[in-house]
């Protein structure tokens, strides 16, 4: 979570949120969304992304 717009003061606040997705190639891969108006609205949706059922992938049967 971090306040993108905090070193301008002639800007608006604009929140954006990140979370931590599956490493891929050893690198982890974030997720993010911006454009929160305040803190309570980024910490509300980071909230509401992590309860959300995520989907696995399903592992490919050798048919060899």
């Amino acid at each position: 979570m971090d306040n993108r717009n905090k070193d301008k003061p002639d800007k608006k606040p604009n929140w954006e949120d990140r979370i931590e997705g599956a490493k891929v190639d050893g690198k982890r891969k974030y997720i993010t969304k911006a454009g929160f108006r305040t803190k309570k609205e980024v910490l509300e949706a980071g909230t509401k992304a992590l309860k959300r059922p995520r989907s696995i992938p399903k592992r490919q049967e050798n048919t060899r």
